[in-house]
């Protein structure tokens, strides 16, 4: 309320949703007024011509990736029993206010087991904003080289587990937010203290990046974003203390209950908001698992360690 109001021609800028507004400071007087610079406001105009009568045209403020384009993608992926689908595991996360599943993804390399359980953890998400779908265009050219068969991806599949998050706001990009979600909030506002009913994905999120860290070191966690005015690459950091006293293991009695609730199901995830805990069926450890009792212990062990892995610990929450 306090705030001067802006004058005409930038509130004109703001509502035009043109592309290129910029305010251009000039040391010019205004009206006759002495040592003081005015603000000059430009904003783009185009038009457009549709070729198409009583058509039914849809103008983006960036190239759209939808809920609905990131599962059929992901089900693709699943389909590609030679190729990536080797090295993919996909789970929910939890469930969205909206009743949407938040996905979650594991990449590695499952088939070597031998230093698995030794893996260290790089966590990434995207699409905690909404109107910032060139985060997940980066985060898919990400996941598809991760699950390729090329040369660098081989190497940190053998040496890393990757957990990704590809749509950390599905509630906003299926109701066609820019920041908020369906509690009307901006999630990345809300990492302090999340809460399960209000912030369900970032509840999630962090109980498994507290959970992942009790178990092995997390070497790198990125959050990938759009933004309205930088242009090609920017990043954002903390130093090691910081990170030291932001990703904070989970208390003993807190990993008990974590390791209690290991058992509920994949169909279970639906009775409540966030699951307490999965452990997933990855292919190559069922096939071990349903082999284990006719064959040797290193088939056993294997199947436990790709269970080691995957497993997925987050927060139960009341729903």
């Amino acid at each position: 309320p306090t705030t001067t109001p802006p004058p005409p021609a930038a509130a004109a800028a703001s509502q035009s949703g043109s592309s290129s507004n910029h305010k251009q400071q000039t040391n010019q007087t205004n009206h006759g007024s002495t040592g003081s610079a005015a603000e000059c406001y430009y904003t783009l105009r185009l038009s457009l011509t549709f070729p198409y009568s009583d058509d039914e045209v849809y103008i983006a403020y960036f190239y759209p990736f939808t809920y609905t384009y990131l599962r059929q993608w992901l089900r693709g992926i699943e389909k590609d029993k030679s190729g990536g689908a080797r090295y993919l595991s996909r789970l929910p996360l939890c469930m969205t206010r909206g009743g949407n599943v938040c996905e979650l993804l594991t990449i590695t390399d499952f088939e070597t087991v031998t230093n698995i359980k030794d893996r260290q953890v790089v966590f990434l998400s995207s699409r905690v904003h909404p109107g910032e779908s060139n985060s997940s265009w980066v985060t898919k050219g990400l996941v598809e080289f991760l699950v390729s068969d090329d040369a660098v991806a081989d190497y940190l599949r053998k040496r890393l587990v990757f957990k990704i998050v590809p749509m950390l706001n599905p509630d906003g990009v299926v109701n066609g937010n820019y920041r908020c979600n369906l509690s009307g909030v901006d999630l990345n506002r809300h990492w302090e203290s999340p809460s399960a009913l209000k912030h369900p994905t970032t509840f999630a999120m962090k109980r498994l990046l507290g959970a992942l860290a009790a178990q092995r070191p997390v070497m790198l966690y990125t959050d990938f974003h759009g933004h309205s005015t930088m242009k090609n690459f920017a990043m954002y950091g903390c130093t090691e203390d910081q990170q030291e006293a932001q990703l904070k293991p989970l208390r003993s009695d807190e990993i008990r209950h974590i390791k209690d609730a290991s058992a509920i199901t994949l169909a279970n995830h639906t009775r409540s908001r966030c699951h307490p805990g999965v452990i997933t069926s990855h292919p190559i450890m069922a096939q071990n698992t349903k082999s284990s009792s006719s064959s040797s212990p290193s088939s056993s062990h294997a199947a436990a360690a790709a269970a080691e892995a995957l497993s997925i610990s987050s927060s139960s929450s009341s729903s």
